[in-house]
């Protein structure tokens, strides 16, 4: 799945916000994401030239589920917890 976002490569600001995002964002999916890898699941965030790429493998058939949740993750992500990364 890729979110494409031409802000994120908009200038350098703007590049370190979304890789400190994808930082905090990882950070606080650990958890989770370390129970789905137990599971036969594998997460991966990055931030791509265009955007944030997600790449989820693993044969499970909770993976549209798991995929559903990561992304609901996302979009609920408070930019106020960055303050507590750094």
């Amino acid at each position: 799945l890729s979110v494409t976002a031409p802000i994120i490569a908009a200038d350098p600001r703007s590049t370190m916000l979304s890789s400190m995002f994808l930082w905090c964002l990882n950070d606080a999916l650990t958890e989770e994401t370390y129970n789905a890898e137990l599971a036969g699941l594998k997460c991966e965030l990055e931030l791509g030239t265009f955007g944030t790429n997600l790449k989820v493998t693993g044969y499970d058939e909770k993976q549209p589920l798991f995929v559903e949740h990561l992304v609901k993750r996302m979009t609920d992500f408070k930019p106020g917890l960055l303050k507590v990364c750094y």
